[in-house]
């Protein structure tokens, strides 16, 4: 189940025809609400990204600016081909989740998730975030595949990606440095069609 709500911002469905901005909607799960970027998130981003912790499996580990991490945050309101949220656990900003790369002609996007919060992680949090924006893609959005990935040592990452259905199509060898060794980073991917099979076979087991 999604639950949205049009709390503060405007939701706009567009597709290969129309380009204006989208603002999502917030998304009410059951351990975490998504909601639209705040220029008060800058903050709260740099803060945990200063952690090496969280930035040890991102591919892009360059250091960030306040002025670039708000130009960041305008860039999700104004990009029509992106959709970003900030997650926040008890009303606290946590991280973020969003769709870049979106092409609306062919109906893909690729899907990245930051949690920010060591403390929180091996919660289900991750988890769930993933789940609501593959719901949310699925059925409110004209997109027929998701993309994503993760660097090889990065084994909760594959787990939740694993969990959703995301499933390793490829992968880049020796393409990022880390820990003192090359390693490969995993290309996933999922479809609708294969999503709707997953909902299909999941209501059997609960059902026989």
């Amino acid at each position: 189940e999604i639950r949205l709500s049009l709390v503060g911002s405007e939701m706009c469905i567009r597709d290969s025809r129309r380009r204006a901005p989208m603002y999502g909607p917030a998304i009410e799960g059951n351990l975490v609400r998504l909601r639209p970027h705040q220029p008060s998130d800058a903050a709260d981003f740099i803060r945990m990204l200063a952690n090496p912790l969280v930035t040890r499996y991102l591919v892009s580990q360059e250091p960030l600016s306040l002025e670039a991490e708000l130009q960041w945050i305008e860039a999700r309101a104004t990009d029509p081909n992106t959709l970003g949220w900030t997650i926040e656990v008890d009303g606290h900003c946590v991280g973020s989740v969003g769709f870049d790369a979106i092409d609306w002609r062919n109906g893909h996007a690729t899907v990245g998730i930051f949690i920010g919060r060591p403390e929180i992680w091996g919660k289900g949090i991750t988890t769930e975030v993933a789940r609501l924006l593959v719901s949310y893609a699925f059925t409110q959005l004209p997109i027929r595949k998701i993309k994503s990935g993760y660097l090889e040592p990065n084994v909760a990452s594959a787990k939740v990606q694993a969990r959703v259905g995301l499933r390793e199509v490829g992968r880049l060898h020796d393409e990022v440095w880390r820990d003192g060794r090359w390693v490969d980073h995993i290309l996933t991917e999922l479809t609708r069609e294969e999503w709707e099979i997953g909902k299909f076979i999941v209501y059997a087991v609960r059902i026989f």
